[in-house]
């Protein structure tokens, strides 16, 4: 697991830096088949993080890396669009993307949602991230001993 924690405000990266993070974030990523945890927004290094995705090809074409973003439901701008008539969830989900507010990173492979019944409160996620980062890194110790 990588796990890429970071600030959400809207920041303008080096154009050096940036093929320098993308690739290295890339590189590692594919090199040992890891997931890739984020916040799961499309604003500051979660954003940086899905243009590296974006923009990941290799000798053999384009390639998928597993990008697990975990996200505060409340904070997330014109969610009601996930939520299936029938409350079963929807799949595959169609959401779009707009200039305002803060919406999920539409290059991660996968979200979970945390919903403690709050609004406009970044973070609310932090605390089951950790857990689930502590979960997954505990079964590849198990795996590896």
């Amino acid at each position: 697991v990588i796990s890429v924690t970071g600030g959400a405000l809207s920041f303008k990266m080096n154009p050096r830096l940036k093929e320098v993070f993308s690739k290295g974030l890339t590189k590692v990523a594919l090199s040992t088949d890891a997931w890739i945890i984020t916040g799961g927004t499309n604003a500051g290094v979660m954003k940086h993080v899905g243009e590296a995705l974006k923009n990941c090809d290799t000798a053999g074409g384009r390639v998928k890396i597993n990008a697990i973003g975990i996200a505060t439901w409340g904070v997330l701008h014109k969610k009601e669009r996930l939520i299936a008539k029938d409350y079963r969830g929807l799949y595959p989900c169609r959401y779009e993307v707009e200039n305002e507010g803060i919406h999920l990173d539409v290059n991660h492979s996968h979200f979970i949602l945390v919903d403690d019944g709050t609004t406009n409160q970044f973070g609310r996620e932090i605390k089951l991230r950790a857990k689930i980062e502590a979960k997954i890194a505990e079964k590849v110790l198990t795996l590896v001993q």
